[in-house]
């Protein structure tokens, strides 16, 4: 049986930089109420296909003194940023076309 996180808990997660540099960080306070979490990494350039990419994951209490759980992984992207587009294709909740890319 797994026991509640406290009430407040943060989820701080450190995602490698493919483009270099030190680590992309993302925070967030967790409800006590959910038993899933995510995070999404900034957007990123530089990634390589089959180049395993390190995040790592923390859980401080509300005051962020006291460590709860460290956790890491390496993710590995199945295809490289060279076929990704600069701007995204679609924007909003309708998938409508990107005006950015009106061709010429």
């Amino acid at each position: 049986m797994l026991k509640p996180l406290p009430v407040g808990t943060w989820l701080i997660a450190d995602f490698e930089d493919p483009g270099g540099g030190p680590p992309l960080t993302v925070e967030t306070r967790l409800h006590a109420r959910s038993v899933r979490y995510g995070v999404h990494s900034p957007s990123v350039r530089g990634v390589k296909a089959g180049t395993p990419y390190h995040v790592t994951l923390r859980l401080y209490d509300y005051s962020r003194t006291r460590l709860i759980w460290v956790g890491e992984k390496d993710f590995v992207s199945q295809i490289d940023d060279t076929v990704v587009p600069d701007k995204p294709l679609t924007i909003g909740p309708g998938y409508f076309p990107n005006p950015e890319l009106k061709e010429s």
